[in-house]
């Protein structure tokens, strides 16, 4: 059965409405939230043992008695109700059999007193720090807190991999506060994360020798007792990500003022995955907005899946090599437009930085001189979602074409993918066509610029179109829109 796109055909307004958040504005030292992390890694242990500061402004506008952070290791301990890897990855995560990890929280003080804290929430994964007298609304409060980690033997974003150390959402993190405490368990499908940006200063404490890869700019390094201590200043980054490859190498280039640096151990033509983010920043700067930050880092590890992204620093699946692996970097790469410098809930609304993230691969690919893959890429996504849908149906999965899903509402992960990814692709590619790419760039130029270092609500992202634009997206997201005889 021959699959195609039906496109909805709505008259398109010349103006531009754009949804403000912050104003663009640059990073500076006005940042409500900052973290300085000392975390020093035992590799035969596989541990980390921390100490962290985080200096906190109340911007709620109200009165707070508590502050509440993510515990994202504890969804690796033995036990954890929302498992962080799914049965079918499994054999691939866990390459020495089944492995554990988790943090344990040991110390809370303020000024040197000490503070009640307990952990809680759906799956214990949320901290909650009693406060010694209540912080008013833009009152600073500056707390310390030791914890000890423990990783698992996990080829995943957290944990000893076969080719190094990821140390990937291992700090007590804060809550965004959205209506109070946005709390959420460690779903194992998508990306489970929703943060605010903050400023960080890190020391990650390796072993000697290897090369160690993070968040951030490296402000300075030094040696002793065979110890390697990295400090590294990152402002206005929504996490912070490190990895330690004990074998690895590293080369580098710059483009548009931005060090591209590339990690790796085994990789036969590491020069073409360095070119490859080099024209990735070279073309979302030109597409969407200059990269705000100086530096950024591609690491090449052991990793279940294709890549992962995090400020300043992205992983790609060592394994996948030729078109999948430079798609694979491209991705991830447009993830620092689209999560790390405009962020949204990526629990509640997975669609709306993932089917950007994938049209704007698309769209590297046509803008660095190859139409003809440009328009394979959006052919194979409208034939494998059909085909997926079909198939769903077929099944009885359900499934509607609804994208205005949360993580926890998905049936599979399949549906996931062909939801957030593909569909929420194909809705860019139709909105492309429609406003042509002049218009369409302008209007997420004014997306990024209008919503730098904030969440974005979905409104943000379809405000920012012409406003009959805004019946498009209704009808993707809803799913009415149908490809082939699929929802």
């Amino acid at each position: 059965m021959k699959k195609y796109l039906i496109l909805v055909l709505i008259l398109i307004a010349s103006a531009a409405c754009l949804f403000g958040c912050n104003k663009g504005a640059e990073p500076d030292d006005t940042q409500p939230v900052g973290y300085d992390i000392v975390a020093k890694l035992d590799v035969a242990a596989a541990s980390l043992d921390c100490l962290q500061s985080v200096d906190y402004v109340n911007a709620t506008g109200g009165t707070l008695s508590e502050l509440k952070f993510n515990l994202y290791p504890a969804a690796y301990r033995e036990g954890a109700k929302y498992a962080a890897v799914l049965d079918k990855h499994k054999a691939a995560a866990y390459y020495d059999g089944e492995s554990y990890g988790g943090i344990s929280v040991t110390e809370i003080t303020e000024g040197g007193k000490p503070l009640s804290f307990s952990v809680g929430g759906v799956d214990e994964n949320i901290l909650t720090v009693k406060l010694a007298s209540a912080l008013r609304a833009g009152a600073r409060i500056t707390i310390n807190m030791s914890y000890f980690v423990t990783l698992p033997k996990n080829n995943s974003r957290f944990g000893v991999t076969q080719s190094g150390v990821s140390l990937c959402n291992f700090y007590p993190q804060l809550c965004v506060y959205d209506n109070g405490w946005y709390e959420a368990p460690y779903y194992a499908i998508g990306d489970p994360f929703y943060s605010s940006t903050a400023n960080y200063t890190v020391d990650i404490i390796t072993p000697t020798g290897g090369v160690t890869a993070a968040s951030g700019t490296l402000t300075e390094s030094f040696t002793a007792d065979n110890l390697t201590t990295y400090r590294y200043s990152a402002e206005n980054v929504r996490d912070f990500a490190a990895v330690y490859l004990p074998t690895g190498h590293l080369i580098s280039n710059r483009v548009d003022g931005v060090d591209v640096n590339y990690y790796y151990t085994a990789d036969a033509t590491p020069h073409n995955s360095l070119a490859a983010a080099v024209r990735s920043i070279e073309c979302f700067n030109r597409d969407f907005g200059a990269y705000p930050y100086k530096t950024f880092n591609v690491v090449d590890t052991n990793f279940i899946y294709g890549g992962m992204e995090y400020p300043n620093l992205v992983i790609i699946n060592n394994t996948i090599t030729g078109f999948s692996r430079e798609y694979t970097i491209a991705h991830e790469t447009a993830h620092q437009w689209w999560y790390g410098v405009v962020g949204s809930n990526q629990i509640e609304n997975p669609w709306q930085d993932e089917g950007l993230t994938e049209f704007s691969t698309a769209l590297y690919f046509k803008h660095t001189g190859r139409e003809a893959v440009y328009k394979h890429i959006i052919t194979a996504t409208a034939e494998a979602y059909a085909t997926a849908a079909d198939s769903f149906i077929k099944t009885k999965i359900p499934f509607d074409g609804n994208m205005r899903l949360s993580l926890a509402n998905y049936p599979s992960e399949a549906a996931y993918t062909v939801t957030a990814y593909n569909r929420g692709m194909l809705m860019h590619y139709n909105l492309y066509t429609l406003l042509g790419e002049k218009d369409y760039l302008a209007a997420l130029q004014g997306y990024y610029q209008n919503n730098k270092y904030c969440n974005a609500p979905p409104d943000a992202l379809i405000a920012s179109f012409p406003a009959p634009c805004a019946k498009i997206f209704d009808s993707w997201l809803n799913g009415t829109v149908k490809i082939g005889n699929a929802a």
